[in-house]
C-alpha cells in the first residue's frame, strides 16, 4: 500500500506531491508523532483513510523536523532504531519490515515546507 500526500497550495515543485510505501511512511509518521516534533500540532496521524495537515501545521512541523535533522538527532534516532532492529530476528521484530531514514525525513520536511497544507491519503 502506498501513502500519498498532495500539496493544497504548493509553492514549488517539491510541495506538489510526496509519496512513500507504507513500509517507509509508517515509521516516518511514528517519528513525527511520538517525539517532540509533533507535540501540540494537533495532527491526527491515525485517522482512517487519511488526514489533513494545515499550512501552519506543515510549516511548523517542517521547521521542527529540519532542526532535528540539522542537529543530528534524526540520524541518531535512525542509528539507534537500526541497532534495535538488527538485535532481534526478523520474524520477532515489527521494525524489520519497515524502513526509516534521515534522507526520507529530509524529503518530507522539504515537501511540508512548500506544500501550503496537504491531504495525506492511504
Amino acid at each position: 500500500m502506498d501513502i500519498q500526500a498532495f500539496g493544497e497550495n504548493p509553492r514549488s515543485p517539491a510541495g506538489c506531491h510526496f509519496g512513500l510505501s507504507a513500509r517507509a511512511f509508517i515509521p516516518l509518521a511514528a517519528y513525527c508523532s511520538t517525539t517532540e516534533l509533533g507535540y501540540g500540532l494537533g495532527i491526527d496521524w491515525r485517522k482512517p483513510g487519511g488526514f489533513r495537515i494545515t499550512n501552519n501545521q506543515a510549516v511548523e512541523l517542517a521547521a521542527r523536523l529540519q532542526a532535528e535533522i540539522d542537529s543530528g538527532d534524526t540520524a541518531e534516532y535512525e542509528r539507534r532504531r537500526d541497532i534495535r532492529t538488527r538485535s532481534h530476528p526478523p520474524e520477532d521484530n515489527f521494525n524489520a519490515y519497515y524502513i526509516f531514514s534521515t534522507e526520507i525525513a529530509a524529503e518530507f520536511a522539504g515537501f511540508l515546507r512548500d506544500c501550503g497544507g496537504c491531504r495525506v491519503m492511504y
